[in-house]
């Protein structure tokens, strides 16, 4: 367990930038050893749609009673299965079982926000959205059954970036001479919104770099 607590610690692997990103708990040794609790800089969220878009007409339920993480606004179904026993082949029993899922061809928007982002944060974007595209990458489990494909479809390639005036970051922002989207925190926060390409670019990164520079 000590070895396991350093290199999840260790800045000099991979696993520091991961565990960052998406968040750790690690239960040591319940009441001996304080639990090792990583909060992530990641966070994702369905975005509600404008009134009048997207209205379903099929079966509807109350999300915030269900799933609150669901999408809204969607066209959703029931469906029953019974698995199969894997020795018999026969239906198992008590496995009979309903539940709620997704219509297919619905379309729902995802908002992705990542706290202080760092390169490496930036690039699994990339990776993200290729991996899905590709069928790599799926929502729902049990793909074998023809569920969880899903295709991004962005009708701008536009990420918002934030950051504090007089950081790296906030000066390579504000040299882009892009339209400023903080104007409600002028002199304290600047933001821009930059296409994929800007975003991974030299001033970008460079700044980056800078933030994050070892001590």
């Amino acid at each position: 367990m000590a070895a396991a607590r350093k290199a999840v610690e260790d800045k000099g692997n991979y696993w520091h930038d991961v565990l960052s990103l998406f968040g750790i708990a690690y239960d040591l040794n319940p009441g001996i050893d304080e639990p090792l609790i990583w909060s992530s800089r990641l966070e994702i969220a369905t975005v509600a749609l404008p009134d009048g878009e997207g209205e379903a007409e099929g079966f509807r339920y109350d999300a915030s009673e269900v799933n609150a993480c669901a999408p809204r606004n969607i066209d959703k179904h029931v469906k029953t299965r019974s698995p199969l026993d894997r020795v018999t082949m026969a239906a198992k029993s008590g496995g009979l079982h309903s539940g709620i899922e997704m219509s297919e061809g619905q379309k729902f928007t995802l908002e992705f926000r990542i706290v202080n982002p760092r390169q490496n944060d930036l690039k699994i974007l990339k990776l993200w959205k290729r991996d899905i595209d590709a069928g790599f990458i799926r929502f729902g489990g049990l793909s074998s059954q023809g569920r969880g494909k899903v295709k991004i479809v962005s009708d701008s390639d536009a990420y918002q970036l934030y950051a504090a005036c007089n950081t790296p970051l906030g000066m390579a922002i504000g040299a882009l001479g892009k339209p400023e989207i903080a104007q409600d925190f002028a002199g304290i926060w600047t933001g821009a919104e930059l296409d994929f390409a800007t975003l991974l670019g030299e001033k970008i990164m460079d700044a980056l770099k800078l933030a994050y520079k070892p001590s």
